[in-house]
C-alpha cells in the first residue's frame, strides 16, 4: 500500500482496504489449504472480516481468527503434516515468507512441549506479522477496550463477534471507563471473562485442560505461551483446580493488569 492511500488515521482508502483484504482472503486458501477459494467462502470470510473492522476491531484480528480456523478444519488436519510442514504453513501464512534455518528448528523444537494452536498465536502476535499487517493495512489504532472483548470472543468461543453481543460488552465496558473508578473496570473485564468461560456455547465447545490454557493464553494474556508456564498450569488443572480459579489467576496476573489498566488509561469517550 502507498503512502498516499492513507489517511491521517493511518487506515487507508475503504475501497484499496476492501481489495487487499479480498486477496488476502485468497492468499490464506492458498497457503494453508494449498488450493484456490471456493467463491462462497472467499466472499464469506471478506464480507466478515470487513463487517469487523466495521465495529472498530483492527483488521489483523480477522486474519488471525480465519488463519486459526483454517489450521484447525477438518480439511487442513486430514493432511496430516509433519510438524516441519506446519511450522513452513506458520511462515507461509503469517510472515509470508520462507521459513529461515534457525526458525524452522526452533518452532518444530517448541511443538515437542507445546500444542500446535499456541504457535498459532505466537506467529499471530509477533512483531514480524504486526509489521505485514501494518505495511498492508496501516497502523492499528483499535482501542483497548475493543481488542479486550474481542479477545475473548476470539480466545474462548473461537469465531468473530456478533454485533449485538460484541457491542452490548462494549457499552458495559465503556459505562465504567467513565466511572472514574479503575476497581469497577478491573472489576467488569473479570466477570465479562468468566461469563464467557461459563457460558453455554463455551461448555458446547468441550475443551479439555490443555485447550482451556490455550484459550486462557490467546484470550486473556493475547500471547502464546512458554513451555515451562503453558504446561505448569494444565498441570494444575489436572491435579483438581478450577477453571474459575485459574482464570482469576491469569486475570490477577501483572500481565491481564497492564492491558486493562490501557482501558483505563483510554479514558472515557464524550
Amino acid at each position: 500500500m502507498n503512502q498516499e492511500d492513507t489517511n491521517a488515521d493511518g487506515i487507508g482508502d475503504v475501497c484499496n482496504i476492501d481489495a487487499e483484504i479480498h486477496a488476502l482472503v485468497r492468499e490464506y486458501y492458498r497457503d494453508i489449504l494449498g488450493r484456490e477459494p471456493d467463491q462462497g467462502g472467499w466472499e464469506y470470510w471478506t464480507n466478515e472480516i470487513k463487517r469487523i473492522v466495521s465495529l472498530g476491531i483492527y483488521v489483523g484480528e480477522g486474519f488471525q481468527a480465519e488463519a486459526r480456523f483454517f489450521f484447525n478444519s477438518s480439511e487442513y488436519l486430514g493432511k496430516n503434516t509433519s510438524a516441519t510442514v506446519f511450522v513452513t504453513d506458520l511462515y507461509h501464512t503469517f510472515l509470508q515468507r520462507e521459513p529461515d534455518s534457525a526458525g524452522l528448528t526452533y518452532w518444530v523444537g517448541q511443538l515437542a512441549c507445546l500444542p500446535r494452536n499456541m504457535l498459532i498465536t505466537q506467529f499471530a502476535y509477533s512483531n514480524e506479522f504486526k509489521q505485514f499487517m501494518t505495511d498492508t493495512f496501516g497502523a492499528d489504532a483499535t482501542r483497548p477496550e475493543n481488542n479486550l472483548i474481542n479477545d475473548l470472543y476470539r480466545g474462548f468461543l473461537n469465531r468473530f463477534p456478533d454485533n449485538g453481543g460484541f457491542n452490548t460488552y462494549l457499552t458495559q465496558m465503556r459505562t465504567a471507563q467513565c466511572s472514574g473508578a479503575d476497581a469497577v473496570v478491573m472489576n467488569l473485564s473479570y466477570q465479562i471473562a468468566l461469563s464467557f468461560v461459563q457460558s453455554p456455547e463455551y461448555a458446547a465447545l468441550n475443551r479439555n485442560n490443555t485447550q482451556y490454557v490455550e484459550d486462557l493464553y490467546n484470550g486473556i494474556l493475547r500471547r502464546g505461551g512458554d513451555c515451562a508456564g503453558f504446561n505448569a498450569w494444565v498441570n494444575t488443572l489436572n491435579s483438581g483446580a478450577s477453571r474459575a480459579d485459574v482464570l482469576k489467576s491469569f486475570t490477577g496476573s501483572t500481565e491481564f493488569k497492564i492491558r486493562v489498566n490501557a482501558v483505563i488509561a483510554a479514558g472515557c469517550l464524550p
